[in-house]
């Protein structure tokens, strides 16, 4: 038996209410679902600004100790 299987066969014992609270939580796991998948990798922007020019004569470790420092101060 599968999973949809079986969740039909419990909704059909649940009253209305409770029935109600399934269809909630299906919905909301739907949009998580959703949202999870909709979220573009990021994976393609590492290392694109290697090459830029506004970044040709930056060391990256000191620039990322400014940015840390930032919060210390």
């Amino acid at each position: 038996m599968t999973q949809a299987q079986r969740l039909i066969e419990l909704a059909n014992t649940l009253p209305e209410a409770a029935l109600a609270e399934v269809v909630d939580f299906a919905e909301f796991v739907a949009q998580k679902q959703a949202r999870a998948t909709a979220v573009e990798p990021l994976e393609h922007l590492i290392g694109s600004l290697k090459e830029d020019p506004a970044f040709a004569n930056c060391d990256p470790l000191a620039v990322q100790n400014e940015m840390r420092n930032e919060w210390v101060r």
